[in-house]
């Protein structure tokens, strides 16, 4: 009889074998036979759903270290509403979930064992509403619903090291690949993995399908999407040739399509296709990979000069004004914020923009009186209280700041948006102690262990003979010591 593993046991293999066949793989050397790594098979079946958790958790890590990120609170907090929304309509067993936005325009999103979400940003350029978008997420967490990844690894070879391996392999090569250099990297590294990577099965993926489309309705969304997203992709590639990643691991065929219409039609409903936050953070998505932000101002001035507050001409002076801040140039981008903010004064997108434009312009007071005001209004938004803790560093107000931080990483421990604002505030509170530790926490959180343990002795040296401090850099220490080993 088979021994379960227990979870830092399978912690400890599973992000070895990541490390790894990452290395290997990005240097296009053969991935490790399977002799080579721990002998596992059937015995996934015996982790628990904690051990499943943690072996997620640490994926994430290596998936940070690995891959760019895109560490924009706006639309981080965007697709946690969004996908969140989807999960509470799915429903799944466990809705603790982690969101990671990678910074590529590929069309790809991908959920694994333990919750981790990925979501490139490239999705907002491809998805027409947020409806599609929906879709494609609803899919995913369809696959994470069935727990197809332990079904397959039950009945097959495959087992769990091996999937969160070639996964983030698959992603990290396309997400850091560059014309067709980063191309041939990734066949080489896909040819590598070829017998070991697990694919869904045409069963699987009508069954997320399914899954998806039921989640779409529930959550009040337009079925149609679904069928709609995947015929649009179809006839992208049928001519080209050129496979996106997302459809590498989920083939699309013409019957497949043909299904989810069908089914999508017998719902005989048409909700909720499209809303001004999924294109405005569309629009925010476009100017942070626009290749010529000087050319495309002078495209949405016209558009701004001629549209007066129609839908589009708000979209231009949104987008206006993070192409502005791109450049660097804030205080172009003010009457165009104000512009928004008279329309509809309390939406989070719109304060968030102003607020940012004013402080690029060192206009703090202002900056900060705004978010202060609104902080009653949306005293729960992300992106605005990761501002106001800017915002307070910038006038002064340090020890403010450091409070609103601690407040922030203590919900959102896993956030380097949240440990990134812990920096500012610190430094400008002048609190070695607390800079110290958050940049070990952020360090940590890239999976960069070594840079964790040097802030965290220097935090233990500051601490001197202050008692409660020394006692935590000491656990903490002891913690990412304990990480490190299972390297």
């Amino acid at each position: 009889m088979l021994t379960p593993l227990s979870g830092f046991e399978y912690l400890r293999l599973m992000r070895r074998s990541l490390t790894g066949l990452l290395i290997a793989s990005m240097l296009s050397i053969p991935a490790p036979s399977r002799a080579d790594l721990p002998t596992l098979g059937d015995q996934t079946a015996a982790v628990s759903t904690s051990d499943e958790y943690a072996a997620g958790r640490a994926y994430e890590k290596e998936f940070r270290a690995a891959v760019p990120t895109l560490l924009d609170p706006l639309i981080q907090d965007y697709v946690e509403h969004l996908i969140y929304r989807l999960a509470f309509a799915t429903p799944l067993s466990d809705l603790h979930l982690s969101v990671l936005i990678i910074d590529s325009t590929e069309i790809n999103a991908f959920a694994v064992p333990g919750g981790v979400v990925g979501v490139n940003a490239g999705i907002f350029l491809s998805a027409h509403n947020e409806a599609e978008m929906a879709s494609v997420l609803a899919h995913e967490l369809g696959h994470l619903r069935q727990r197809h990844y332990a079904r397959m690894m039950m009945d097959s070879s495959h087992d769990m090291l091996w999937f969160l391996a070639s996964v983030l392999a698959a992603v990290a090569l396309s997400a850091r690949g560059q014309g067709d250099a980063g191309a041939a990297a990734v066949d080489s590294a896909q040819a590598a993995l070829a017998q070991h990577q697990l694919h869904y099965s045409r069963e699987n993926e009508q069954e997320a399908d399914r899954i998806g489309l039921q989640t779409l309705v529930t959550a009040g969304y337009d079925p149609e999407a679904m069928p709609r997203f995947f015929a649009r992709l179809y006839k992208t590639i049928s001519g080209s040739g050129d496979i996106p990643e997302y459809l590498q691991d989920h083939p699309l065929t013409p019957s497949r399509v043909a299904d989810t219409a069908a089914r999508a039609a017998q719902f005989h409903v048409h909700g909720i296709e499209d809303t001004l936050a999924f294109e405005l953070m569309r629009a925010r998505v476009k100017a942070h990979y626009a290749a010529d932000p000087e050319t495309s101002l002078n495209s949405l001035r016209e558009i701004i000069a001629h549209g007066d507050h129609s839908d589009e001409a708000m979209l231009a002076r949104f987008m206006a004004c993070n192409l502005l801040l791109r450049l660097d140039r804030g205080e172009e981008g003010l009457a165009y914020a104000q512009d928004l903010l008279q329309q509809s004064p309390h939406r989070i997108a719109y304060v968030d923009i102003m607020a940012d434009l004013l402080l690029h312009a060192g206009r703090h007071a202002q900056a900060l009186a705004l978010l202060q005001s609104e902080s009653h209004i949306s005293p729960t938004s992300l992106p605005l209280r990761l501002l106001l803790v800017r915002a307070l560093s910038a006038s002064g107000q340090g020890r403010q700041a450091e409070s609103l931080a601690e407040e922030l990483v203590s919900q959102r421990a896993d956030d380097p948006n949240a440990w990134t604002a812990m920096i500012v505030a610190s430094r400008a509170a002048a609190d070695r102690l607390a800079l110290y530790r958050a940049r070990a926490e952020l360090d940590d959180l890239y999976g960069h262990s070594k840079e964790a343990l040097q802030q965290l002795r220097l935090g233990l040296q500051a601490a001197g003979s202050n008692y409660p401090e020394h006692a935590r850099f000491e656990s903490l220490i002891e913690r990412v010591s304990h990480e490190q080993a299972g390297q």
